[in-house]
């Protein structure tokens, strides 16, 4: 892939100086890529478009990952061609983080295998939902194991007759 100089006008046209770094000012979409068309129409980020530019092609097999940590920037001197190997290195992945480690937590673990322990012996969930002063369907959802899985205690559903039995006072 080469750089046409119109190619070269219409990516640096976008940029902006700011301190060493050189930013992307063009369009990005949703997944947070900035766009730069080529003459073809197909979509080529700017930093590699950058990177043909002032370096000539591009290593195969390689990724661009930005020296300066910003993720607009073009400058040639911050882009540097990394196997995914090392790309995976640079940046490992993170794991969003469960249960109480989670800002948005409101219930303990214990709390947790309490209110699952407590539904298995015939508690109903508005009553869970009381004690815990959480909304039903966070409720209902610790206690189906689909959020805070990694804490043990019964995990499991009910019947509807179960539960209307349970809600009714009925014992079957």
């Amino acid at each position: 892939m080469r750089i046409s100089p119109t190619a070269a006008y219409r990516l640096l046209v976008h940029v902006r100086r700011k301190g060493e770094c050189l930013f992307w000012k063009g369009k990005s979409w949703a997944g947070g890529f900035r766009l730069y068309h080529e003459h073809d129409h197909s979509p080529v980020e700017p930093s590699i478009a950058s990177w043909i530019l002032w370096r000539g092609a591009m290593p195969k097999g390689r990724r661009i990952v930005r020296t300066c940590g910003n993720l607009r920037c073009i400058a040639p001197g911050h882009l540097e061609a990394v196997t995914p190997k090392e790309f995976a290195a640079r940046f490992p992945v993170r794991t969003p983080p469960r249960g109480v480690d989670s800002a948005a937590h409101r219930v303990s673990g214990h709390q947790v295998y309490a209110a699952r322990v407590s539904y298995a012996a015939g508690l109903s969930l508005l009553a869970i939902k009381r004690r815990l002063g959480i909304a039903p369907r966070t409720a209902w959802l610790l206690i189906s194991g689909r959020t805070w899985a990694h804490i043990g205690g019964p995990v499991g559903t009910r019947s509807r007759q179960e539960a209307a039995a349970l809600r009714y006072g009925r014992a079957e």
